[in-house]
């Protein structure tokens, strides 16, 4: 059945990319010309060409009502709506493109409001844990690239169990600041657990303090100890990654075992690096230089999947924002590919190759790509908002929103599921 349903959603895909789209004036003699001419950009085949922005469209349609009007002489003040407007045929009523905007802007309010107010669907899947790890407070003055540093290699270990889910950098780094409220801040993130902790390098030794909150009860589920010389940044990863999957996984309820190990850094000079690149923001310049510091990673140890998967994301944003265009983009797809290859357990690298191609039209592709990792990952809301992200693209929309709704179900405070209001507008 599920193959079934494969072979036929691919060739629903293939059909878009690839037949002639169906004159709008044989479905509805009385439609306007502009109108067709909009339908038809909307669904042009080639992303280019498309509308790049929603308010294009409207833009369009807003002119199409005022020129419609203007030739019938129909007024379309709001709140008017005389007779005339209907007689000119029951499938054509201007008064529907003024009301577009409202509707698009009500769809998209209500379901942020759903992710705001955190409500389930009534049935589903189980639901995962969310989880937070905080910026780490830095008691010195030596190493301030840990205080992103740490958490990130919290959050990678952690996000390989497959019951978790782990907010991402986006979201966490804000929390910067000493003597934040963790239960307000959980519960602005949606999540049940905290994760934070402190550090000091001081005398040729690294002191770590991790510590695990339950965000209802403000209790402190999980806390350990970690000390390594400060130059041996390979042990201290191994001290914080067997403390994470021996200590704070089975706190927070999950076995160590259900997600794998990952690979591992080989080279002192490279994970280090690695390690001052996690902290550099993603504007322009400072991308700019953990791309140079990322290439120079994957070339002293090319066998650790993290650091391709960082360097993809980095390619990605350069590609989008810093004018890297097409060249950098097929970089960010190699980068995952890479990183892929290394660990296949990187569902957030899995989920971008997906949502790439999909953006480069490779619907078919991706869609096979996205349906092996929600087999892999059925209970990811990451996987399922992969899979969703390319129906959506298809054309596909009652089942872009079903997937949407498990992938909600699995993680209502997840931000990163807010663009799943296209499907329903």
């Amino acid at each position: 059945m599920k193959w079934r349903l494969a072979r036929c959603h691919c060739e629903i895909c293939g059909a878009i990319l690839h037949q002639p789209l169906r004159p709008v004036s044989q479905m509805n003699p009385q439609a306007p010309p502009q109108l067709e001419t909009i339908i038809h950009k909307a669904l042009e085949k080639d992303h280019n060409l498309r509308y790049q922005h929603a308010s294009e469209m409207r833009a369009d349609l807003s002119r199409l009502l005022r020129d419609s009007s203007s030739a019938s002489g129909v007024q379309t003040d709001a709140g008017q709506f005389p007779a005339a407007a209907s007689s000119a045929g029951s499938s054509w009523k201007p008064w529907v493109l003024a009301s577009a905007s409202a509707v698009v802007l009500l769809l998209a309010g209500f379901f942020l409001w759903r992710l705001q107010h955190h409500v389930p669907a009534s049935t589903g899947p189980a639901a995962q844990t969310a989880i937070a790890v905080l910026p780490f407070q830095n008691a010195g003055s030596d190493k301030d690239f840990l205080r992103l540093a740490l958490p990130d290699e919290i959050a990678t270990t952690l996000s390989r169990i497959k019951s978790f889910s782990v907010r991402p950098f986006a979201t966490t780094s804000k929390y910067n600041a000493s003597g934040i409220d963790l239960q307000q801040a959980g519960r602005a993130m949606g999540v049940s657990s905290i994760v934070t902790g402190h550090y000091l390098s001081e005398g040729g030794q690294l002191a770590i303090t991790l510590e695990a909150v339950d965000v209802d009860t403000n209790r402190t589920l999980w806390r350990d100890q970690v000390q390594v010389a400060s130059s041996d940044s390979l042990a201290m990863h191994e001290q914080i990654t067997s403390a994470v999957r021996l200590g704070l996984v089975p706190a927070l309820g999950a076995t160590s075992g259900s997600g794998g190990n990952g690979t591992r850094p080989k080279n002192e000079e490279a994970y280090d690096l690695y390690l001052r690149s996690v902290a550099l923001p993603q504007d322009t310049a400072p991308n700019q230089q953990g791309i140079s510091m990322l290439e120079h990673v994957v070339v002293l140890d090319p066998t650790y999947a993290p650091a391709w998967e960082a360097l993809g994301l980095r390619y990605y944003f350069d590609a989008q924002y810093g004018g890297g265009g097409e060249a950098m983009f097929k970089r960010s797809n190699s980068g995952y590919e890479r990183a892929l290859a290394l660990d296949p357990n990187l569902i957030d690298a899995a989920s971008q190759m997906v949502t790439n191609r999909t953006e480069r039209s490779e619907l078919v592709d991706s869609y096979a790509e996205a349906l092996a990792l929600v087999n892999r990952f059925p209970d990811s809301s990451q996987a399922r908002f992969a899979l969703s992200y390319v129906l959506r693209y298809a054309g596909l929309l009652s089942e872009s929103v079903r997937e949407c709704e498990t992938a909600f179900t699995l993680d209502p405070g997840n931000n990163r599921l807010r663009s799943c209001a296209w499907p329903y507008v």
